[in-house]
């Protein structure tokens, strides 16, 4: 019984992020096990891209407020550098997963 009630629970979390994000119209209409794994692997990056964007709001303002201080300022650049690295292998990770998950469904039909 509680572990219906966490099934549902979860279910209700992902339909509900899944439609905000427009990814669709709602978890159930995701007919099979690749299409939910994709749609969680598709929220995951979404997410991290909005860590990415935090990460350069931060350090920008950190560059901003710096003064002068040339250790601030580096550390700062080391920052931004580390998060737009982050991104690529986040959108290298976006392209490739979205690759095998549409090859793995088009075997699968």
């Amino acid at each position: 019984m509680a572990a219906d009630t966490a099934n549902k629970a979860a279910l209700d979390i992902l339909d509900s992020t899944a439609k905000k994000a427009q990814l669709i119209e709602s978890a159930a209409s995701a007919t099979t096990a690749y299409d939910m794994i994709g749609m969680i692997i598709n929220i995951l990056l979404g997410f991290l891209g909005v860590v990415f964007l935090i990460l350069i709001i931060y350090g920008g303002i950190t560059w901003m407020t710096a003064g002068g201080n040339e250790e601030k300022v580096k550390k700062t650049i080391s920052l931004i550098t580390q998060a737009t690295i982050g991104l690529a292998i986040i959108l290298a990770a976006f392209l490739l997963t979205n690759f095998v998950i549409f090859k793995v469904i088009e075997v699968a039909q």
